[in-house]
């Protein structure tokens, strides 16, 4: 029975040790996240018009939902995992089924609202802990996001071949998705992490959220422009 898989005797102690269960929440999760966005892109590339969609165009949209589902999804929950985990909590993955039905219905008509699931921490813990805990997982996008697009400025730089423009594609979209989990999940309502880290300390949040922002606007508002303007 379904209920019977969120039993779990012995908790990891390590942060690279997975139970059975959890390896195939987030298997479950990442296949079911990466198809949405998939068909996601495709309605809106195309407009409903299949026709016009290539094998090779569709091979670069599935190769660059899974690596923005991978880098934004993935890291977002592990951050959590770490963190719990050295303060000495027992921390895993577990999805929501109906989270990620929702996402897959809503990706056919090109938007996507999901809420795939979420890292579940048991142990005796306070409120400074469990607002780094829930900060990890934003500011792991931002540390993604810097990377993506510290990558993402040369190749736009570069000559523009084919194999540039699809790697600059799926850069622009790990920056772009990386950045936007981190200031959505900083959004001070709950269960969004941002309610846990305002709950322990307002300064911490305005400074993470300021941070964020300000990134954003600066990268995708600023750079992106003028690069393409020079």
């Amino acid at each position: 029975m379904w209920r019977r898989e969120y039993v779990y005797i012995m908790p990891p102690t390590r942060f690279y040790r997975f139970s059975p269960i959890e390896k195939k929440h987030l298997a479950i999760s990442v296949a079911a996240l990466t198809l949405a966005f998939f068909v996601a892109k495709i309605v809106n590339t195309t407009g409903w018009r299949f026709e016009l969609l290539t094998a090779n165009f569709a091979i670069l949209i599935l190769l660059s939902s899974f690596l923005a589902v991978f880098t934004g999804f993935v890291f977002h929950e592990l951050a959590h995992k770490f963190i719990a985990i050295k303060n000495g909590c027992w921390a895993e993955y577990r999805m929501f089924p109906q989270g990620l039905a929702l996402a897959l219905l809503l990706s056919i008509f090109g938007f996507i609202i999901a809420a795939p699931g979420a890292v579940y921490i048991s142990g005796v813990y306070s409120k400074r802990v469990n607002g780094k805990i829930a900060l990890a997982g934003p500011f792991m996008n931002f540390i993604i996001f810097v990377i993506s697009f510290a990558l993402l400025i040369p190749i736009l730089h570069a000559k523009a071949t084919v194999l540039a423009l699809w790697i600059a594609h799926i850069i622009y979209g790990m920056a772009y998705f990386n950045i936007f989990l981190a200031i959505f999940n900083m959004i001070p309502i709950p269960p969004l992490d941002g309610s846990k880290v305002i709950s322990w300390s307002i300064t911490v949040y305005a400074i993470f959220m300021g941070i964020f922002v300000a990134s954003y606007v600066i990268a995708f508002h600023v750079i992106i422009p003028y690069v393409f303007i020079s």
